[in-house]
């Protein structure tokens, strides 16, 4: 059960009703909702992020699992583990993503070295030059970039969806809003 309500859209000033109006009704966007004017731009990052990413899908949801697994966010992990098999991961992909590095041998060379570079966004102030050379080799600067976006918003969401103990909606209430990530 969630620490606070969830926000009451109709409480809502005109722009967040607008910024809300078509998404669907998940427990992210209502939580996130009381951040006032903040709510819209952050909406407005996350799909961004998620939609209009440059990055190969599956790379994106591997990343994010990794995220979602390091900040113990089982809302993410649950809305994710989903989209990373619409994106084409494994169910042996996804399961194995909270063990790596102790299972390693059922990813490729290079998202080895996305959730070392994922693990190091998260760990350290500033990675290891041979990491990022070796990322970057197959990631354009676009796409390095969203990856850092990706790992440091879906941080911060993970961090509040937890800490705030936000409930997973059943799976048909999320169907439609998974669909849009792919």
């Amino acid at each position: 059960m969630a620490r606070i309500d969830y926000y009451d859209v109709a409480d809502a000033e005109d722009e967040l009703k607008l910024a809300l109006a078509n998404r669907s009704k998940l427990n992210i966007f209502s939580m996130l909702a009381h951040a006032g004017a903040a709510a819209p731009m952050v909406l407005d990052l996350g799909q961004s992020l998620s939609r209009h990413s440059t990055l190969d899908p599956a790379q994106r949801e591997l990343v994010l699992l990794r995220v979602g697994h390091a900040c113990e966010a089982e809302y993410e992990l649950s809305k994710h583990r989903r989209a990373a098999r619409r994106a084409g991961l494994s169910d042996e992909k996804i399961d194995a993503i909270a063990a790596f590095p102790e299972i390693s041998e059922i990813f490729t060379d290079f998202e080895q070295l996305l959730i070392f570079f994922t693990d190091s966004v998260l760990d350290e102030t500033r990675m290891p030059d041979d990491l990022f050379e070796a990322v970057s080799k197959d990631l354009d600067a676009r796409q390095l970039v969203e990856v850092f976006l990706l790992i440091g918003f879906y941080r911060m969401v993970s961090r509040v969806m937890t800490h705030l103990d936000v409930d997973i909606e059943p799976l048909s209430d999320f169907e439609k809003y998974q669909l849009a990530l792919i």
